[in-house]
């Protein structure tokens, strides 16, 4: 049996096409370490290349033992408690028959996409610039968009509402591919990481631009570059948000509106007429709310809105918010753990990019929902109401399960 043959028989039985290449590329190798041990005792190329394969052992026994190992896998634990996710976020929209219907639709929206990065080979972005150019066309279109809500640029496709919110998942692997990438220095990626948040920011989405800043940082901290350049990045972020602080302290960089919630947010009870009764009803909410069940107070919270988390507290009880919090922590604990056990660069940058991203929705979300940080519009990913928060999140779960399916072979060089 020539090496041709026993290649095709071992790869014959593993199912995945990218598999069987890395699998063939590596017995390759063994092959012709082999076959060279052979030829320098005295062998002719024939026959040392005969002995090589000979002493691989049986293909079918090797190939059946290969099939198992590089067989894909699934996470179920993620998908359970996406789904227990999903489950509850339709407690909030009983007694709304249409929003209720729209929910479905995006919940049936974003399992397609989370099947088809599944599906994807994420390694494909390594060898494409689509992931850049489809970044710019979608600022292309913010930017050329007139349409506006709370200083917000968006851009309409039908009925589609398109924002800067998009442009995250897309970030998240640009970054992978630019901070594995051994040959592009650090003032380089600093460049990138700049130009996107000015971008970012000139649509007027300063939500977007603080998940945006928390996922870039912690990027550029596990990407390729050395440890005294990581120490630097994190000098550079303490001085960044010491100056942003005393920037804010100077009343120079918000609007008027802007300060005023703050200033509701730090004193509510001095504020109690205007921008602080908000937070004055959450903690009233907070302080009586049962274990379990509804409690009675006039404080009405909208189904759509951002305290989706207050909302399942009032009506459901502190027993349902608690569960709610523990598979989100459960779920990017999960999300961490994939993240620490994946040796390659560009793998181990795409789940961290992703958990960072989920996390930093989650626990701001969390701790906005009873209080604890102002109101910003940041999203309880899976729970709160709408198509943009929901399809960003699903390809940020599919991104993860896409890289764990493949994780025996896809990222080993």
């Amino acid at each position: 049996m020539n090496r041709k043959q026993f290649l095709q028989q071992v790869t014959s039985f593993i199912r995945s096409k990218p598999a069987q290449q890395y699998v063939e590329k590596e017995l390759n190798q063994h092959i012709h370490h082999a076959k060279k041990a052979w030829v320098d005792k005295g062998y002719q190329e024939v026959e040392a290349e005969a002995l090589a394969v000979q002493h691989m052992g049986s293909p079918m026994t090797l190939g059946k033992e290969l099939g198992k190992v590089h067989k894909p896998k699934m996470d179920w634990v993620i998908i359970v408690l996406v789904a227990l996710l999903v489950a509850c976020s339709f407690l909030p929209l009983v007694g709304s028959d249409s929003m209720l219907w729209r929910h479905v639709l995006h919940i049936g929206i974003a399992i397609i996409i989370i099947v088809c990065f599944i599906l994807l080979d994420v390694q494909r972005f390594l060898k494409t610039r689509f992931i850049f150019y489809a970044i710019l066309a979608l600022f292309a279109l913010l930017f050329y968009s007139t349409h506006t809500v709370n200083g917000e640029r968006i851009f309409f496709i039908g009925s589609l509402r398109v924002t800067v919110w998009h442009t995250l998942p897309l970030f998240c692997i640009a970054w992978a591919v630019l901070f594995s990438n051994r040959a592009i220095k650090l003032w380089r990626a600093l460049f990138f990481v700049g130009i996107g948040s000015l971008a970012i920011a000139v649509t007027g989405s300063m939500v977007t631009l603080l998940v945006f800043s928390m996922m870039s940082f912690v990027m550029l901290l596990k990407g390729h570059f050395e440890r005294k350049q990581k120490m630097g990045i994190i000098i550079g972020a303490i001085a960044l948000i010491t100056i942003s602080i005393l920037a804010i302290m100077s009343n120079h960089v918000f609007q008027p509106y802007q300060l005023d919630r703050l200033q509701g947010f730090f004193h509510p009870v001095e504020h109690a007429d205007g921008s602080g009764y908000v937070y004055l009803r959450i903690n009233e909410v907070v302080e009586n709310a049962k274990w379990f069940g509804a409690i009675e107070t006039d404080f009405f919270i909208e189904h759509s809105t951002d305290f989706v988390f207050l909302q399942l507290i009032k009506y459901y009880g502190y027993f349902v918010g608690i569960a709610v919090a523990i598979l989100l922590l459960g779920l990017i604990v999960r999300m961490c753990k994939h993240s620490m056990h994946q040796p390659a660069s560009f793998a181990k940058l795409l789940i961290v990019g992703a958990s960072t991203l989920f996390a930093t929705q989650a626990l701001y979300a969390l701790a906005m929902g009873v209080g604890l940080t102002p109101i910003i519009g940041v999203p309880l990913p899976f729970i709160t109401y709408g198509l943009t928060p929901t399809v960003m999140n699903a390809c940020l779960i599919g991104l993860v399960l896409s890289v764990y399916r493949r994780k025996s072979y896809i990222f080993s060089n």
